[in-house]
């Protein structure tokens, strides 16, 4: 799981802690995608403090926190010895960043389609799921309405830079092929046959 991770390197990289919530809040998000599947925790991680950095600081009020966020995103935005430290790669970012701002927009959009449901009369003994629920819907989760996060997503895509090539079985210059052409294969390997004791041997 990737929170963990989330927190440490929001620490390493000097994040703040709104924004190492709202990559928290991301990293949740990232599972109702293909994103944990295809990466590791710890790309997870940082590709949501990526994606915080960005939203944090594009189309945002000028400000100390806008050019933190700035600062963070920019760093993040191009290779650096980040690579290195937190073995992650910047067109992974990229990639998971795409994949979130469209889960974003289709939240965005689907906020604005639905209708606002009829307030019920309050009840004199509200009960702490209503007031849970409550507190849900007075704080929405997708501040960012949908031309913003487009106009967010053609910025990006003018700045990407190109997909990195993954291996594949199918390719026989990939080092994925030499574990291939071994497979199923049994020379060379030692095989040891444990018996328990007053077992009576083989003929």
């Amino acid at each position: 799981m990737p929170f963990s991770y989330v927190i440490k390197m929001g620490r390493a990289l000097g994040a703040s802690k709104k924004l190492t919530k709202l990559a928290w809040r991301l990293a949740i998000d990232s599972h109702r995608t293909f994103i944990p599947i295809e990466y590791p925790p710890h790309t997870v991680a940082l590709g949501s403090i990526y994606v915080a950095a960005i939203l944090g600081s594009f189309e945002q009020p000028e400000g100390e926190e806008r050019q933190e966020n700035l600062k963070l995103a920019g760093s993040l935005g191009q290779r650096g010895d980040w690579e290195q430290q937190f073995q992650a790669h910047l067109e992974d970012l990229e990639a998971i960043a795409h994949v979130m701002v469209d889960l974003l927009i289709q939240r965005a959009q689907t906020t604005a389609n639905t209708s606002p449901a009829t307030p019920s009369s309050p009840s004199p003994h509200p009960s702490p799921r209503n007031a849970y629920l409550s507190s849900i819907q007075s704080n929405p989760t997708n501040p960012f309405n949908t031309d913003q996060l487009i106009r967010l997503k053609i910025a990006m895509r003018e700045s990407d830079h190109d997909p990195r090539p993954r291996e594949s079985w199918q390719d026989p210059d990939s080092a994925s092929a030499v574990g291939r052409e071994v497979i199923g294969r049994n020379e060379g390997t030692v095989r040891f046959l444990f018996e328990p004791p007053g077992f009576a041997g083989r003929s």
